[in-house]
C-alpha cells in the first residue's frame, strides 16, 4: 500500500486539512512549556544555584504518579531534558 503523504489528523476523511498554525501548539503544550520553563529557571536559595544549570539524577512520572523513566546527567538537566522531549538521541547506538 502506498502513502498518499496526506495526514488525516485523526479522521478517517482524506479531505481533512492540517490544524492552522494559529491554533499550534495546543493550549497544554503551552502550559507543559511555561511549567518546565519555570521549573528549570528555579534557583535553590541555600545554594543560589538554578536547576535548569544543574546536574543530577531525574525521573518521569505518568499521570498516576508512577515513575516511567530515571536517569542521570553530567550535562546541564535544561539540555539533556530538551534533547528528551525532541526525541534526540546522543548514544553511539544512533550514530551507528
Amino acid at each position: 500500500m502506498a502513502s498518499t503523504g496526506i495526514a488525516s489528523y485523526g479522521s478517517t476523511d482524506s479531505e481533512t486539512k492540517p490544524p492552522l498554525k494559529r491554533t499550534m501548539p495546543t493550549r497544554f503544550v503551552q502550559l507543559f512549556r511555561a511549567r518546565l520553563s519555570a521549573a528549570l529557571s528555579f534557583v535553590e536559595p541555600t545554594t543560589n544555584k538554578r536547576l535548569g544549570k544543574c546536574v543530577g539524577v531525574y525521573a518521569f512520572y505518568d499521570f498516576d504518579g508512577e515513575p516511567i523513566y530515571v536517569g542521570q546527567t553530567t550535562e546541564d538537566f535544561g539540555t539533556r531534558i530538551g534533547r528528551h522531549l525532541r526525541g534526540q538521541r546522543s548514544d553511539a547506538a544512533r550514530v551507528r
